[in-house]
């Protein structure tokens, strides 16, 4: 998938200041990874292995 399709899927799903329910918003990219953060806590998921295999992902994916 390239990188121009990856990032309209994820402008998709999150559809930044556009959802209906006005008070449960993202309004910036920050929202979102908070949010993802306190996901991961209540999960057990080591956040900072999934930043570093996240930034593995965004380069190989970058240099296709």
């Amino acid at each position: 998938m390239k990188d121009e399709k990856r990032a309209k899927r994820i402008e998709k799903a999150l559809s930044l200041g556009k959802q209906k329910d006005k008070g449960n918003q993202y309004y910036r990219v920050a929202d979102v990874v908070a949010d993802l953060r306190h996901f991961c806590d209540r999960q057990g998921i080591n956040w900072e292995d999934e930043i570093a295999m996240s930034e593995i992902f965004y380069e190989s994916e970058k240099n296709i």
